[in-house]
Formats: C-alpha cells, sequence, structure tokens
C-alpha cells in the first residue's frame, strides 16, 4: 500500500531538483519511474501538474516512465491520465519494453513518444548473437515505425554501444555512460559541461 505515496514523495523531490538546476540556469530534463497502480489511479495527472506548477518546473523538462504492465491491464483512468500529462507537455516513456505483453494495440493509441529497450536484450548484441541482434533490430524497428524513438538500457560495453549507434539507436542508459550519482556530483560531472 506504499507505492502511491512513494511515487508522490519522488515525484516532488525530481521536481524540486529539476527546479533548483533550472533556477541555477541549467535546463536538465529528468525521467521519473512511475508504478501502474499509480498511473492507474484517478487524479493521478492532476496531482502531477499540480506538483510541477508548485516547483515552477517547466513540463518539458519532466518525463515519466511506466513499465508496459500499464498499458496491458489500461482502465479509461490510465488512458485518461496519460493523455491529460502527454497534452500538458509531458514526454511518456515504456520501461523495460518487451519483458512484458506487450500490446501493440496500446502502442498505437497512447501518447508514447520512447520505448526503452529493455537491458535484456540489450546484453547480447553485437557478440555474434543472431536472435539477440535480430530482437534488438525488431525493437528498434517497432520503434521508427511507430515514430518512437528507442532507448537501449543496460549499455555497458562498447561494442554494445557501437552496434546500438550503427543500427540508429537514439539514445542509451548505462554504466558505459555514467553510474548513479547523487545530484551534486551530477552537477559537477556532467551539468556543468553539457548544459
Amino acid at each position: 500500500g506504499m507505492v502511491r505515496p512513494l511515487d508522490q514523495r519522488v515525484i516532488a523531490l525530481a521536481a524540486g531538483q529539476v527546479a533548483a538546476w533550472a533556477e541555477a540556469g541549467d535546463a536538465v530534463p529528468v525521467s521519473v519511474n512511475v508504478s501502474a497502480i499509480s498511473m492507474q489511479t484517478e487524479g493521478f495527472a492532476q496531482d502531477v501538474l499540480q506538483c510541477l506548477d508548485e516547483h515552477k518546473v517547466p513540463r518539458s523538462l519532466f518525463q515519466i516512465e511506466i513499465v508496459e504492465t500499464a498499458y496491458l491491464n489500461a482502465t479509461n483512468t490510465t488512458e485518461d491520465n496519460l493523455v491529460m500529462l502527454s497534452q500538458a507537455g509531458i514526454v511518456m516513456s515504456i520501461d523495460d519494453f518487451g519483458t512484458g505483453h506487450s500490446s501493440l494495440d496500446y502502442l498505437r493509441r497512447l501518447p508514447v513518444r520512447f520505448l526503452k529497450m529493455d537491458r535484456s536484450f540489450v546484453s547480447g548484441v553485437g557478440v555474434g548473437s543472431q536472435s539477440d541482434d535480430a530482437l534488438g533490430e525488431a525493437i528498434l524497428a517497432m520503434g521508427r515505425a511507430l515514430n518512437m524513438q528507442v532507448i537501449a538500457e543496460g549499455v555497458e560495453t562498447e561494442i554494445q554501444f557501437d552496434w546500438l549507434a550503427q543500427k540508429g539507436c537514439s539514445q542509451v542508459q548505462g554504466f558505459l555512460t555514467g553510474r548513479p550519482v547523487m545530484p551534486k556530483d551530477f552537477e559537477a560531472e556532467y551539468v556543468r559541461q553539457i548544459f
């Protein structure tokens, strides 16, 4: 019973951090994972937008990731929340894509801009595994066909990175590009150099 309050707390903390960076002149987008339970809660979208307004966070800097099971169990409330957030300028991603029971109908209908290719599909690409390469290429092709960008999760080697770049993957995340760090360390390592 703690997932909804936890989601609210994480959203508030993330909004506060984005606001602090924006006040310092750094427009750093942040993506927050949200549980399917929260997404299926009436009023969730309004709560998120209110939190962003309270912190004066530009909506273009706040992104939401949900696991594809949220789509699989989508109710009218889920769809209403997704549409409201999307219309407000919040970018939506499907996290761990390919690990659940993907509904292609939801991919076609709902306002999603990114597919996040699960690390289980990334781990074997570029090393001669025909099946891993084929699955990776299929997810990338599906993203392109649906006009979505694909973010590869769990990229840990140059071989994976090079294969994904060659196949047209637009973004990656993983230990190769950076490990989790505290906001202060993130600022010193990335924000001041990039933004």
